[in-house]
């Protein structure tokens, strides 16, 4: 209201200020296709369930594309095994015991993707988990 009374609206100035704030903003919001934006190509999954009973437990991993992974980690019968830069496709079968099951990843996928994951059958019972990375730059 201020403005009104001492007449700021009906400046050239002040109409020269608008005219080139809304020039700017235009130009602000323009697209520049040389800049780069950083790509997450990281993949990291823990897949993880426990099993009430004893069970085979076959742990999955593979990549199509450009995907690799650098360390592998799978769990049973309180144990880790650790595996670095495993050769894809991975599988490992392992008669486990009641009680918690992991498996664990950390990669890089760009153009492609990992899949990785684990099942379990024994006395009735199944488990199952599955993830997949995908990425297509």
């Amino acid at each position: 209201l201020i403005y009104k009374q001492l007449g700021i609206m009906k400046t050239p100035y002040f109409k020269l200020f608008i005219l080139t704030l809304a020039f700017l903003s235009v130009i602000g919001c323009s697209t520049n296709d040389e800049i780069d934006i950083p790509v997450d190509n990281s993949c990291n999954v823990v897949l993880s369930e426990t099993a009430s009973v004893d069970m085979s437990v076959t742990f999955n991993a593979s990549a199509n594309g450009n995907g690799t992974i650098s360390s592998l980690s799978y769990t049973f019968n309180g144990n880790t095994e650790t595996l670095s830069n495993p050769a894809l496709p991975w599988s490992k079968t392992v008669d486990a015991l009641a009680g918690y099951i992991e498996l664990t990843i950390t990669g890089e996928v760009s153009d492609g993707d990992i899949t990785v994951s684990f099942t379990g059958d024994g006395a009735g019972e199944t488990i199952s988990q599955e993830h997949s990375c995908v990425n297509s730059n």
